[in-house]
């Protein structure tokens, strides 16, 4: 129901030869959003080279390969490290939450080798309802990711986000540990901010890129996301079997490495015009 209420892309129609049909999308974001398109006719991208006597240098079609040309290809670099490192630790906090609400059952859990049993410790009614709560701390990520975003820039804001994660996920690993009640904090606010993290990062990947490379972009990277959050479970499942903060270690650093990436993106996209 609601995905026949999202008009189609014009530009797709266009460059698919539907002319008309790119037309009647227009008018009807042009009516949703309370607003009259501009006069003029409505032409493909080749079209429009031809027509300012450009024929010779057609714009490309947005293969996967021009990801990598000259002028973009940092950005790209950076992004692919950025876009994999979040992941992973985004996902792999998601998973280890339970694995750190397991051993807070466990007394004076060191940094050395521990056996496996612990994995098998029944979880109480309180680490169901602290699950929800870190859970729901998704809510107030949003919230941060709409003000840092307008405030601080779409790459500044990406690079706090990146090294407040670190720095909280690595005081889960302090010596004397902390009582389960911190631990549902400490989770709770790295779960907002690793949100706002990755919802940035949404933001600035399309807008960063001419619009003939968006799609394939948006794609490219969200594969390279989502293999980082397929390695994942190794780390925070298996990993912690040899020590039980290993994992956030990990964790920890990729959440640096991504915010010290990000500190190298060539161009900040706020207010500006997308090409």
């Amino acid at each position: 129901m609601c995905h026949s209420q999202i008009p189609e892309s014009p530009r797709f129609l266009l460059d698919s030869g539907n002319k008309t049909h790119a037309l009647e999308s227009l008018r009807r974001i042009a009516r949703m959003n309370k607003i009259q398109l501009p006069p003029g006719e409505l032409v493909t991208e080749e079209e429009k080279a031809i027509l300012c006597g450009n024929a010779t240098h057609l714009p490309d079609k947005g293969f996967l390969m021009d990801l990598f040309r000259s002028g973009i290809i940092r950005t790209t670099f950076i992004l692919s490290i950025t876009w994999f490192l979040l992941f992973f630790a985004s996902f792999g906090f998601i998973i280890s939450s339970v694995e750190l609400l397991a051993i807070s059952h466990l007394p004076n859990v060191t940094f050395t080798h521990i056996a496996s049993s612990y994995l098998c410790t029944p979880l109480d009614g309180f680490d169901y309802t602290s699950l929800m709560i870190i859970s729901l701390g998704s809510l107030p990520g949003l919230l941060l990711f709409f003000s840092l975003m307008e405030w601080l820039g779409r790459r500044h804001a990406l690079v706090l986000n990146c090294f407040a994660s670190a720095v909280l996920a690595g005081l889960l690993v302090l010596p004397n540990g902390m009582n389960r009640i911190a631990l549902v904090t400490f989770l709770s606010l790295l779960r907002a901010v690793l949100t706002a993290a990755v919802q940035i990062l949404w933001v600035y990947t399309p807008e960063v890129y001419p619009t003939s490379l968006r799609g394939t972009a948006n794609g490219y990277h969200l594969a390279v996301g989502l293999l980082g959050a397929l390695v994942t479970p190794v780390a925070a499942q298996e990993l912690i079997r040899f020590s039980p903060h290993s994992a956030e270690v990990m964790y920890a650093v990729a959440c640096a490495l991504a915010g010290v990436a990000c500190f190298f993106l060539p161009t900040e996209t706020k207010n500006r015009q997308l090409e």
